[in-house]
C-alpha cells in the first residue's frame, strides 16, 4: 500500500522491530518487578535509560537522522531489559538452565534462517508463505519442547 518506501525507512523499521522485542520483554519483567515492590530500583533503571537515550539521540540524530534515533532506541530498550532481567533474577532467584538457553538460541537462529529462505527463495503468495512459516515454526516449537501436546484430560 505504500508507494514511497525508501531503503532508509526499511533500515529504520528493521532496527525498531528488534527494539520491539526488548520492549515486550521489559513489560514481562517490569510487571514482575512492580509486583515485588522494588519500585526504587525500577525507577533508577528507567532514569538511567532516559539519560542514555537522550545523550545518544543528541549525538546520533544530527549524524544519522531517523536511523540514529532508532539505534538509540534499540540500545536503550536492550539496556533497560537486561537491567530488569537481572533485577528480577536476583529478586526471585530465577534459574535458566543452559539447555533452555541453547534451545532458545537454536529457535531464533532457525527462525531467521527460515525467514531468509522464505523471503529470498520462495515465490508464493505472501499469505501462503506466512502460513507455511507459521506451521514450520510451530512444529519447531513443539520439537524443542516449548509447547507440549497432551491428549489426556487435565482433570
Amino acid at each position: 500500500i505504500y508507494t514511497d518506501v525508501t531503503q532508509e525507512g526499511i533500515a529504520v523499521f528493521k532496527v525498531l522491530m528488534i527494539s520491539f522485542w526488548f520492549m515486550s520483554m521489559s513489560y514481562i519483567f517490569g510487571s514482575l518487578i512492580t509486583a515485588s515492590g522494588q519500585l526504587r530500583k525500577f525507577n533508577m533503571i528507567f532514569l538511567v535509560g532516559i539519560i542514555v537515550n537522550w545523550v545518544m539521540n543528541l549525538y546520533l540524530i544530527p549524524r544519522q537522522g531517523a536511523l540514529g534515533a532508532a539505534i538509540a532506541t534499540l540500545v536503550t530498550q536492550a539496556m533497560v531489559f537486561i537491567a530488569q532481567f537481572f533485577l528480577a533474577k536476583s529478586r526471585f532467584q530465577l534459574h535458566f538452565p543452559v539447555t533452555y538457553l541453547i534451545k532458545m538460541l537454536l529457535f531464533v537462529s532457525i527462525t531467521f534462517t527460515v525467514l531468509h529462505i522464505s523471503k529470498n527463495f520462495l515465490e508464493l503468495w505472501w499469505l501462503v508463505e506466512v502460513g507455511l512459516v507459521g506451521i514450520l515454526l510451530l512444529a519447531l516449537s513443539i520439537l524443542l519442547g516449548f509447547f507440549r501436546l497432551s491428549w489426556t484430560d487435565p482433570n
